[in-house]
C-alpha cells in the first residue's frame, strides 16, 4: 500500500496529530486484514510515525531548493556538467513551457498523461480525478506541458 505512487514525499492529509495517529492506525488494522507486506509512507517529518510505532524500514532523501535568489545566482549553483548544460540545450531548441488551470490545457496534458500511462503499461486515472483536484486546490493546483516547435512532448 503506497500514499501516492511515483510521488518523493506525500504527508498525511490531516488537521493535526491526533487525526495523523487515527489515519495510521487505520492503516495498520488495514494492513494486517488485507494481508499486505508494507504500507510505504513518505512523510518529511518521522514524528508521527514513531508516535504510533511504526517501524521505519527504508529512509528516503528530499532536496528542497531555496528559490530567492536572482535567477542568474541560482542558475550558477546548479551542477555545471549536466544542469546547466542541459537548461542551455532547452535555450537552444526553443523548448516552450506552459503552466496553468485550463480546461484545454488539463485536456492536452491528460491527453499525453494516457499516452505516457500506456507505455508504461499501467492505467491512468479518469481525467474526472484530476478535474477534482483543480476543484479540492484550486490555486494550489497547475498543470505542465513542454512544447518542441509547438509539438506537446511527454516529460
Amino acid at each position: 500500500m503506497v500514499s501516492l505512487p511515483f510521488t518523493d514525499h506525500c504527508e498525511p492529509l490531516v488537521e493535526g496529530p491526533e487525526e495523523g495517529k487515527e489515519v495510521l492506525s487505520s492503516l495498520q488494522c488495514t494492513l494486517g486484514r488485507e494481508k499486505f507486506k508494507y504500507i510505504e509512507l513518505r512523510p518529511l517529518s518521522a514524528n508521527l510515525l514513531r508516535e504510533t510505532g511504526l517501524q521505519q524500514s527504508n529512509s528516503f532523501c528530499f532536496h528542497a531548493l531555496d528559490l530567492h535568489a536572482e535567477l542568474g545566482e541560482l542558475f550558477g549553483r546548479l551542477q555545471k556538467d549536466s544542469i546547466q548544460r542541459k537548461i542551455r540545450r532547452a535555450e537552444r531548441e526553443a523548448l516552450l513551457l506552459r503552466g496553468g488551470r485550463s480546461d484545454t490545457l488539463l485536456k492536452k496534458f491528460y491527453r499525453l498523461f494516457v499516452q505516457t500511462r500506456r507505455r508504461h503499461r499501467v492505467p491512468p486515472q479518469p481525467i474526472n480525478w484530476f478535474q477534482n483536484v483543480v476543484t479540492c486546490l484550486a490555486t494550489g493546483s497547475k498543470f505542465v506541458l513542454l512544447r518542441k516547435r509547438a509539438v506537446p512532448s511527454p516529460a
